[in-house]
């Protein structure tokens, strides 16, 4: 094996990881931020992994101020101090190297480079080549024959591995001469002055010319530019400092003993506790090695057994009729339970066992659908018998297809586990067994090879064996789930709403929704032509045809051809998105005709000729999936297809509503609070000015119209009224000056104002708003008025727009939360009201 020593910049790596998560961070179940320490495991495991080292240490910087502070007290001064939550997890990541069996290298006074610098030296010394992990530029310059460093290029799984040939491509100077490049161009992230003015264009061709910042000076009459040559006499300090400052030290009194830096005995089983403390499971099990389908001795592997015969199964059934609850699991042919068929269903009674009792089957004993409806219907079917699964929706919706109704549901492991951590948004049963059972299922894969297969074609031992799990598992996890929520107090958001609501979800999903395709294929020829009468005018205009749905394509034709204003720039160019062609549309017809094409051209590939490919041919009716585990604010949503986003403001949207029809006979009725969230908002908020006008029956958005524009109620404009619903609408996301700029259509000092003047009018609601965020700061969490929870551990960042962010989730999730709490328990009382009818 080569003699290679691999350093970590540990420092650095931590930032990366933490910032690399910033949008959405890891938490525990009690809202601890591990993003850092997920991204620094990551990236530890990737590098060993890929280049297996028998040499690894991880460097750290000093605790206190270096050598660097004592020469230049304002070096690294403009950073802000490091958010709490990255500076406890930055000791954990510490304290977890050494546990895991990783050399871990600091000392006092002096910053990991120098540490980094003096290892690589030393090495060298020894015949032993070194790389180092690290995305800071100052590690260029110890780039050598021995020495490459190997840069993290996106988050920390990209990295790419630096020589001196590709330092040079890249930066247009050799290792050597970096630090002459910064001490001219100077470096913001640590506050190094450099020369001011001196770019890095201009600093590498005076290195080119030169060699060093020290022959600049002795030579500085030969520079050729008079602005240049201005530049750095009037810099020469900073240069020399700025030189000082970046120069790694390789001679750090340290006893590098590279023997001791083997990895031998990692991972150790105390790092991994620790990493399982911290609930990451699924990097734990990964040191420790993935195990295969058959279980490892040490995990509590059930005894799962096979019904063949109908004795066997009366027994089952007498002990499942006496049985406090019993765990239900379906094994299907597919994912879709409105297509899928049964091939048998699993059961367990209590944990670490479960019984398999199979439908059909190709080879061996199976009980066949009959026995379905008749004999365990009876089991389904009685409400006394508590039931409980994994995602049990599904079963329940499968089921309906055979005529079966299952009553007695009581709990769910996926649903409690989202209860508990709303934003981990991984809730299968594999998860959720690693995370809280430290316990690796049989996956279907495992078993299921070819993706033409179903459980059908294996043998049923082994189908006995994953069903059996499946049941048992799912049981496990409900147990220890719901002692959770207990302790949480939020047992009643899962057992009242919750748990009522998947039954009836699983119902309307069954039921399907009806749409009449022939009005659909009409509005297809209709909209398709105006699409190409449209395509035609923007021809015209432009004077050249050309991809209109390339951006790329449409801003030169825009911007470069005709001419147009730039309006906004991103990072790839310039931009054609909808606010720009809306500020555009008043002035140029073309924008008018780009937007109006970009709304058709959308309505009609997402809905008009989507949706009636969609039609179940059994049912004709469209079937959506409606989802509970996806919003951490507890709102529901729905996917293949979405049905909540059908459009409804343009007259198009609502034509395309027109396709949703009910059975002949009956009628479609749409039922909804009025404004509840302005209603929620006044109640939270205690603000007597909003909860006057709703008790009055008064119109919240002319109230608010008429104080901020400064006109009775009974005068307010339809503009006047529009312009404050927005506002009003606004205010709960916590919306910014700037943000109401943009939807209002009016300067930032406007909008400033507008918004000051609401919180005149509504003091309780700026009050409310002050105490969420101050609640969230100290708790760590916001709730709903029925207590769901959302962890905003970014409300404690120090970069602001991180935190303004953050501010405007812990404003928005009480209101936005309550409403979705409240809108799932009218569907479970309407359901019940229905059952009665």
């Amino acid at each position: 094996m080569e003699n290679v020593l691999y350093i970590i910049d540990g420092h650095g790596l931590i930032y990366r990881a933490y910032y690399a998560f910033i949008r959405q961070p890891l938490l525990t179940t009690k809202g601890e931020n591990t993003s850092a320490i997920f991204g620094f495991m990551r990236m530890i495991m990737k590098l060993i992994k890929d280049k297996k080292p028998d040499r690894l240490v991880c460097v750290f910087d000093s605790r206190v101020k270096t050598f660097r502070h004592e020469i230049y007290p304002e070096y690294k001064a403009q950073r802000m101090k490091a958010p709490e939550d990255l500076i406890s997890q930055g000791e954990t990541i510490r304290t977890l190297v050494e546990n895991l069996g990783i050399s871990r290298l600091e000392m006092e006074g002096y910053e990991a480079d120098d540490l980094i610098g003096t290892l690589a030296a030393e090495a060298r010394k020894n015949s032993i080549k070194s790389v180092i992990i690290s995305s800071d530029k100052d590690m260029l310059q110890l780039a050598n024959d021995t020495t490459t460093i190997l840069v993290n290029r996106k988050g920390v799984s990209e990295t790419e591995e630096m020589d001196s040939e590709k330092v040079f491509d890249q930066w247009g100077v050799w290792p050597e001469k970096i630090i002459d490049l910064l001490a001219l161009m100077g470096d913001k992230s640590d506050n190094i002055p450099g020369v001011k003015g001196i770019g890095q264009v201009s600093a590498v061709k005076l290195i080119q010319e030169f060699g060093s910042v020290e022959n600049i000076y002795e030579n500085i009459g030969a520079v050729g530019s008079q602005r240049i040559r201005k530049m750095l006499e009037e810099g020469r300090s900073g240069a020399f400092l700025s030189k000082d400052l970046v120069t790694i030290k390789k001679d750090v009194p340290i006893d590098c003993k590279f023997e001791d830096y083997g990895i031998e005995d990692f991972p150790k089983k105390i790092g991994i506790d620790l990493l399982q403390e911290k609930e990451l499971y699924m990097i734990a099990n990964a040191l420790i090695g993935s195990p295969p389908p058959v279980k490892k001795e040490d995990q509590k592997a059930g005894a799962y057994y096979l019904i063949e015969k109908e004795e066997d199964f009366k027994k089952l059934k007498e002990r499942i009729v006496n049985a406090e609850i019993i765990s239900f699991d379906i094994e299907s042919t597919g994912k879709d339970p409105v297509v899928s068929d049964i091939i048998g269903v699993s059961i367990s009674i209590e944990e670490e066992q479960g019984y398999y009792i199979p439908i059909v089957a190709k080879t061996g004993k199976s009980f066949g659908y009959e026995f379905l409806k008749k004999e365990l219907k009876t089991i389904l079917e009685d409400g006394e018998i508590k039931k409980v699964g994994q995602n049990i929706k599904y079963d329940f919706v499968i089921l309906l297809k055979y005529g079966i109704v299952m009553r007695g549901i009581t709990g769910d492991s996926m649903i409690a586990a989202y209860i508990l951590d709303p934003q981990t948004r991984r809730y299968s049963l594999d998860d959720l067994a690693v995370k809280y059972l430290d316990y690796t299922t049989i996956h279907y894969t495992d078993i299921v090879k070819d993706k033409d297969k179903t459980l059908l074609d294996y043998p049923i031992e082994e189908v006995t064996r994953y069903a059996g799990e499946d049941s048992d598992i799912a049981l496990r996890l409900v147990n220890i789930l719901e002692r959770k929520l207990e302790e949480e107090k939020l047992r009643d958001l899962y057992s009242a709403i919750e748990i009522p609501l998947l039954v009836v979800l699983g119902k309307m999903e069954r039921t399907g929704v009806r749409i009449n395709p022939g009005h659909l294929n009409k509005m297809s020829v209709v909209f398709g032509e105006e699409i190409a009468n449209i395509e035609k005018n923007i021809f015209e205009i432009a004077g050249a045809q050309f991809n209109i749905r390339s951006t790329k394509q449409l801003a030169k034709v825009l911007f470069e051809n005709m001419k147009l204003p730039v309006i906004k720039k991103t990072k790839t160019g310039i931009s054609t998105d909808e606010s720009v062609l809306e500020e555009l549309a008043g002035t140029y017809e073309i924008a008018a005709f780009l937007l109006r094409y970009r709304m058709l051209t959308k309505l009609k590939s997402t809905y008009i000729d989507s949706l009636p490919a969609l039609i179940n041919p059994a049912s004709g009716r469209i079937h959506t999936s409606f989802n509970q585990t996806i919003a951490a604010t507890g709102r529901l949503s729905s996917s293949n297809p979405n049905l909540q986003n059908i459009p409804i403001k343009e007259a198009e949207g609502k034509a395309i509503r027109g396709a949703f029809i009910p059975e002949d006979g009956w009628q479609l009725v749409s039922a909804d609070y009025s404004q509840i969230e302005l209603r929620i908002l006044a109640s939270l908020a205690s603000d007597m000015n909003l909860i006057s006008t709703f008790n009055n029956d008064g119109d919240i958005h002319a109230e608010t119209a008429s104080m901020l524009f400064g006109v009775r109620a009974d005068e307010v404009t339809a503009h006047q009224r529009q312009a404050a619903k927005t506002i009003n609408f606004s205010i709960i996301y916590g919306i910014s000056p700037f943000g109401l700029s943009k939807r209002l259509g009016i300067s930032r000092k406007e909008a400033s104002g507008l918004i000051r003047m609401y919180f005149l009018k509504y003091e309780g609601v700026k009050s409310y708003f002050e105490s969420v965020v101050e609640n969230v700061k100290k708790n760590g969490y916001v709730e709903t008025l029925l207590g769901r929870r959302r962890y905003i551990p970014e409300i404690n960042s120090q970069n602001r727009n991180v935190f303004e962010a953050a501010k405007r989730i812990a404003i928005n999730t009480p209101i936005q939360g309550t409403a979705a709490d409240l809108i799932k328990k009218a569907m479970v009382t309407i359901d019940k009201e229905l059952e009665k009818r």
